[in-house]
Parts: structure tokens; C-alpha cells; sequence
């Protein structure tokens, strides 16, 4: 459900500019894997591709798409091979998947993920949920169009971390990451957070700021673990400092994964459905 990386981590991760580094791109898989509190794990993979100033072809993703892998997920009590399968509501339009594993809070959740003589390997935690209280259009300060407004009560006595991602596509499952909303609590003095939630960003689409009148939006907030938190915050950065996201961002993005790139995530999530009138 979340569309974050998908041409920047998804692509080349991000990964640093240099040309040490950068040939060893074309050997790795790259991952892109959430399970929701409530939902079911979804993984997309992908081989990784080195772009760089040399011209490539890239417009004919299913080249790119790892199809034939054995994807295994574990809560600890119980393992599942997911089954990968076409799914136009997702983008790219493969995932792996099951409905025989539910994301529980408090669970940790392990990835494994065999391909030919590729081995990989993830852990990642779900916390609980953080309902969000309020959300309402609010005008945008430079433009015609409007931002959200989300409120809700974090817990002062733990220290949390939380992301927000959106939805306007009815079309879609997929919710994209939302600029500069990675939250760490302890930036806050009161346990009442409030933040103006904007559109996701597509990397290779024109990007417009805000919503319009008459769009429906999905919001949706994540109470996430450290390591999710970094991976978010590096993502972030590496849009804010970055002309070109794709090929400018000189530090590598944190991942959980092991032997290859990319993430994986659990989410404790709650959403808001607004209509922008």
C-alpha cells in the first residue's frame, strides 16, 4: 500500500554517485516490503539498476521485475511462502503476497527472500497503532490548493516515531510517502502533535504540491520503529538536498535489509478519509 521509493530507492536506492561504488548496483535485488497492523505483507522486487550519465533504457520495467522467487515470511510461530502474482493496483504491478499471515502489533515479522544465489534477509516490528484523531482541509500557504491537517496523542512516556503517506488514486493501492513528514516525538513539548500532511511524490511525475477541490484523500499514519524511522528520514533528506533525487543524493539510505537493498517495514497504521470541498 505505500508507494515511497519506487523510482528512487526502487531504482538505484539512492545510492551514492561514486564510481566505486556504483557498478556494484547491477548484482543487487532491491526490496520493497511493508506488513500493516491489520493487513497482509506485501513485497515487490526488483533487480537493481545503475543509472548513471551513461544513457540506459529503462522505460520497460517488467525487465526489471524478479518474478520466480521463493519470498518467505515469519512471525515467529508461523512461516508462509507468499504467492507472486500480477496486480495492477500496485506499481510495479507484481507482488508478492498471502492472506494467511495478519500483522499484529508488537510482533516482530522476518523476511527471507531466495533467488537463484541471491539470499536475503530482513527483521522489522510493528507498534501499535496511534489513531488519528482529526484531519480537515486546510488552505495552502503559497497556492490555490490545500494541505491536510492531521492531530493526534502520542504517548509521553515512550519515545515514538511516525510517518504519514497519502492516497488520491482511486485507481491505486498505493499510498505514497508525504514530504517532511517523518516524526520523531521528542521534537515535541506536548503529547497533542499536529502536522499538515501534502500530496506523495512520484519521482518520474510532474510533482504538484497540494490537493484540489473535489479530490478524496486518503491519509494515513504510521507509528514506526527506529530503523524505519532512519530509512524514512534518509529518504526524506535525500529529496530535500537533491536536485535530481535519482542521481545527486551522495549518501547512502539506511536499509534493513541483508544481502541486498531496499527496506522492510511494519506499520502500526490508522487513516482518515477527507474530501477536499
Amino acid at each position: 500500500m505505500y508507494k515511497i521509493l519506487i523510482l528512487s530507492i526502487l531504482l538505484t536506492l539512492l545510492i551514492s554517485c561514486d564510481p566505486v561504488e556504483t557498478p556494484q548496483l547491477d548484482d543487487q535485488i532491491t526490496v520493497e516490503g511493508w506488513i500493516d497492523e491489520g493487513g497482509h505483507p506485501i513485497v515487490m522486487l526488483t533487480k537493481a539498476i545503475l543509472v548513471d550519465h551513461t544513457a540506459r533504457d529503462v522505460s520497460n520495467l517488467s525487465d526489471y521485475i524478479v518474478k520466480w522467487a521463493k519470498v518467505t515470511i515469519s512471525d515467529g510461530e508461523h512461516s508462509e511462502i507468499l504467492t507472486g502474482k500480477y496486480n495492477p493496483r500496485y506499481y510495479p504491478p507484481y507482488i508478492y503476497t498471502t492472506s494467511n499471515i495478519v500483522g499484529k502489533a508488537g510482533k516482530t515479522y522476518s523476511l527471507l527472500v531466495e533467488y537463484k544465489n541471491y539470499t536475503i534477509t530482513a527483521l522489522t516490528t510493528i507498534p501499535h497503532h496511534v489513531d488519528i484523531d482529526t484531519a480537515f482541509a486546510v488552505p495552502s500557504t503559497d497556492s490555490t490548493d490545500f494541505g491536510i491537517k492531521i492531530i493526534f496523542n502520542d504517548n509521553p512516556s515512550t519515545h515514538d516515531y511516525y510517518k504519514t503517506f497519502s492516497n488520491c488514486d482511486s485507481t491505486s493501492n498505493m499510498y505514497l510517502s508525504t514530504i517532511m513528514q517523518t516524526i520523531d516525538d521528542s521534537y515535541f513539548s506536548k503529547p497533542e502533535i499536529e502536522n499538515i500532511v501534502y500530496r506523495g511524490r512520484y519521482l518520474d511525475k510532474e510533482y504538484k504540491h497540494g490537493f484540489s477541490r473535489g479530490e478524496i484523500v486518503m491519509v494515513k499514519l504510521c507509528h514506526i520503529d527506529s530503523i524505519s524511522y532512519a530509512i524514512w528520514k534518509d529518504y526524506e533528506n535525500s529529496l530535500s538536498f537533491s536536485r535530481n533525487p535519482i542521481l545527486r543524493y551522495n549518501n547512502n539510505i539506511t536499509t534493513n535489509i541483508t544481502g541486498g537493498l531496499g527496506y522492510w517495514c511494519g506499520y502500526g497504521s490508522s487513516e482518515k478519509i477527507i474530501e477536499i470541498k
